[in-house]
């Protein structure tokens, strides 16, 4: 027996980055320490909740399904970092959980340059054999654009070609469908939206600090931002949708100011949704 899901279901996407302990000090506020992402997922198993990919979720939306999870939560990794490799997906696997890494092709195998800024420009990024691998144990590999830029200041055949460049050269590489994008550093617009949609993609994510429900826009699905703080009980409000954690509100705050800020900058085309001052 198949049942409409309801339009209002909760579902809380977690947004990663790195999951190490070594990092710069600049680059602090976007990693999170093994030992702490262990006892986040212990959280996670201990009270019910089933991690699933971004596809699972996006093949929810306006479809009827036979069954879903009781406390659905969707775990992201922004970037691709070697540290994933190392340091998260182990637990991950050990545990049976589902997950969606953004990976910006043409990096694959380098290094983040575009940290220089942060001083992470040496930070490596997963190889070929390390996707394969990454795949094969229930991990999404989805599309975090190809170059890693600004989608909603470049032009529109630039963002087309960043756009399906990134979907073809994962689905060549890996040998899977490629159907969840995240846009680099969270900036989009309708424009940016519309050719997301056309290249085949069947949900996106940005950055809006509240819980997702199935009522959102599908290529502008909100995620939390899982912060470094090893304090478990922030951690649990947040997975529980209880928004009123101060951290989350006052980033909110600042995606609100720099949103307004980018649309008065010069070359911006279009209002830009979804931004999020600093998160790369």
């Amino acid at each position: 027996m198949t049942f409409q899901l309801s339009r209002s279901l909760k579902v809380p996407i977690l947004m990663y980055h790195s999951i190490s302990d070594d990092v710069s000090p600049d680059f602090r506020r976007f990693s999170v320490s093994p030992t702490t992402f262990v006892q986040q997922m212990e959280h996670l198993s201990e009270n019910g909740f089933t991690p699933i990919t971004c596809a699972e979720l996006g093949s929810w939306m306006g479809t009827a399904i036979r069954k879903r999870p009781e406390r659905p939560v969707v775990l992201t990794f922004d970037d691709a970092f070697e540290d994933f490799y190392h340091n998260a997906l182990p637990i991950l696997v050990d545990r049976g959980f589902h997950a969606t890494l953004f990976i910006p092709t043409d990096y694959v195998g380098k290094t983040g340059t575009w940290l220089h800024e942060v001083g992470e420009d040496r930070r490596p990024i997963v190889g070929w054999n390390q996707l394969e691998e990454i795949r094969s144990s229930g991990i999404e590999c989805a599309s975090h654009g190809d170059r890693h830029i600004p989608l909603d200041r470049a032009l529109t055949e630039t963002v087309r070609s960043d756009v399906t460049r990134s979907k073809i050269i994962l689905e060549d590489r890996l040998g899977s469908e490629v159907l969840s994008f995240a846009y680099p550093h969270g900036y989009l617009n309708p424009r940016v939206k519309q050719i997301v949609q056309e290249a085949g993609f069947t949900s996106a994510y940005a950055i809006r600090y509240k819980v997702s429900s199935l009522r959102d826009d599908h290529f502008a699905l909100p995620r939390l931002i899982v912060l470094p703080s090893p304090n478990l009980s922030q951690f649990a409000k947040l997975v529980a949708g209880r928004q009123f954690l101060f951290r989350q509100s006052s980033l909110g705050l600042r995606s609100i100011l720099w949103h307004q800020l980018r649309r008065t900058l010069p070359h911006v085309a279009q209002s830009t949704e979804g931004a999020h001052a600093g998160i790369r």
